[in-house]
């Protein structure tokens, strides 16, 4: 299949640019960037230097969209889900406490820090058990049994991990090395305009150094009993992390994307790998790009619908249900010094990570970004040549 088919019709003219097939185009690099990502952003804002220094925030405003204005894969889905829901999680959950007791979120972690520490070489799986106890922040009698949760479960789904990660490491996959820095929990920061930025945490990278190729590791959990490939590939959250590692490693054109996803009603783990173009990479840059004008569009009107769609999702109602139509002083988004602990939380987490607790290891500029993309497609089509 023809990948432009993918692409939207600004994306197929930028590509027929640069691959001098259209001589009515544009051929410069500039134009084709603006091309690309227009008419989300203005010229100007693509040569706009984004620095990592936060402003001042003298007023409740400046505060709630400074918050706004920090995005994630899990913002994205509240966005697209519920604006509202994204508006009230983001301006009015609790910093006095952890993340709620969840063990849905528990077995997920717990069971991703145990596949992950059977990758890292001499571990074993008392290591990787070890790994998942230390990662399992509720009650340890906690469970869901209905849908096979607790953790006791995990231990046995880590019995199953010891041979799915034996079969990936005989083949010859080891854990990538970045200066020194191990490619589990790799963070990285994607600096947009307007103050945004958008931050991610990829579960592993692997290499394989015959091939000279990196494979991204997602590690999920799910309570499907059929796990079909439509769930994952075409989800932005890897393709952030592969855009993340093609910073890294220039321009390579494709990588693997591995989903290892552990079905909690059938007890065992299904392998889904993609492979990620150059040309789609691009079209995830002018998403968020569209997200980051949809969510000022909100600011502006000082307005986030809230969506009935979602207010009965993943098998439960919404946490706000009920009270989210109501003005945002009764919902306590406008409560200043809420909103400084929040925002003292997330710097403090763009300096040492909740996850990986280092910081960001990886911080790109947009401008960066497009550059390297552009390049990567040019050095694509010249080799198609």
């Amino acid at each position: 299949m023809n990948n432009t088919t993918l692409l939207s019709p600004a994306a197929q003219r930028a590509l027929a640019a640069l691959s001098g097939t259209s001589r009515s185009d544009p051929t410069t690099k500039a134009d084709v960037a603006e091309m690309l990502l227009s008419p989300v952003i203005q010229k100007k804002q693509i040569t706009e230097a984004i620095t990592g220094t936060f402003p001042v925030l003298p007023t409740i405003k400046d505060k709630q969209v400074w918050l706004l204005k920090q995005l994630s894969y899990s913002n994205g889905l509240d966005l697209h889900r519920c604006p509202k829901k994204m508006q009230i999680h983001k301006l009015g959950g609790s910093v006095d406490e952890e993340e709620e007791d969840n063990v849905d979120f528990a077995f997920g972690h717990s069971l991703a820090a145990g596949v992950q520490t059977l990758f890292i070489p001499g571990k074993t799986k008392e290591d990787a058990q070890l790994a998942a106890f230390m990662a399992w922040d509720v009650p340890l009698d906690a469970s869901k049994d209905r849908k096979k949760k607790s953790f006791w479960y995990v231990l046995r789904a880590i019995d199953l991990a010891v041979h799915l990660v034996a079969e990936i490491q005989n083949e010859g996959w080891v854990i990538a090395n970045f200066n020194g820095v191990p490619g589990i929990e790799y963070s990285l920061t994607i600096h947009l305009p307007d103050g945004f930025r958008y931050n991610a945490h990829i579960d592993l990278i692997l290499f394989h150094p015959v091939y000279q190729k990196y494979r991204i590791i997602e590690i999920k959990t799910s309570g499907f009993s059929i796990i079909h490939e439509a769930m994952y590939q075409n989800s932005s959250q890897a393709l952030s992390y592969s855009i993340g590692l093609d910073y890294l490693v220039k321009h390579q054109t494709t990588y693997d994307v591995l989903y290892i996803v552990y079905s909690c009603p059938e007890m065992e783990f299904t392998q889904l790998p993609f492979s990620k173009s150059n040309l789609v990479k691009v079209e995830w840059i002018r998403d968020i790009l569209y997200d980051c004008e949809t969510i000022k569009g909100f600011i502006k009107a000082n307005y986030f619908p809230k969506r009935g769609e979602a207010c009965y999702d993943f098998f439960r109602p919404c946490p706000y249900f009920g009270g989210c139509g109501y003005a945002d002083s009764y919902l306590g988004l406008d409560r200043p010094e809420v909103l400084d602990r929040l925002i003292e939380k997330e710097v403090k987490n763009q300096k040492i990570d909740r996850h990986n607790k280092r910081g960001y290891d990886i911080e790109i500029q947009l401008i960066d970004l497009i550059q390297d993309k552009l390049l990567m497609l040019d050095a694509a089509n010249r080799g198609a040549r």
